[in-house]
């Protein structure tokens, strides 16, 4: 099995195999046994469980004055949560957001951190072809599909 997420510039697989959970396709679970369904589960529920609210912590500080003339500000830290949420899940693909909540009362801020897409068996991957610079290519050959 092909599990990838994108987010930014991340890209990651997970090894495992087998459909047949909502949203799979039943057909290949008779080919691919019992275990390999067993392996899918889990791996589903892993990503599933990135799902939560998580204290985070963050410390600031400017290393480099890039001109001259220019005083670094003091490093401080600030706490705050992220939020993950499912908004998808279809079983062969789970989307996840992440907000981060910070301040209390009156004055929280909300912002969107990023998104995680996660899809089994796409058929395609990101390849980084350069500096910052990545492209969707054709999964290769043997790396999904069962293996």
């Amino acid at each position: 099995m092909l599990w990838g997420w994108g987010w930014g510039w991340w890209w990651l697989s997970l090894s495992g195999c087998a459909p047949g959970v909502p949203g799979g396709d039943a057909g290949l679970v008779e080919e691919v046994g019992p275990a390999a369904e067993r392996v899918f589960a889990r791996d589903r529920e892993a990503v599933l469980g990135l799902a939560g609210v998580f204290e985070v912590a963050y410390r600031y500080e400017e290393v480099a004055a890039l001109r001259p003339g220019v005083e670094l500000s003091e490093p401080y830290g600030a706490a705050a949560r992220e939020v993950v949420v499912v908004t998808e899940d279809t079983g062969r693909r789970v989307v996840l957001v992440h907000l981060l909540v910070a301040g209390d009362g009156a004055g929280v801020v909300v912002v969107k951190l990023g998104r995680q897409d996660w899809a089994y068996e796409s058929g395609e991957a990101l390849r980084l072809v350069g500096p910052g610079l990545w492209r969707w290519e054709a999964a290769v050959s043997g790396r999904a599909g069962g293996e």
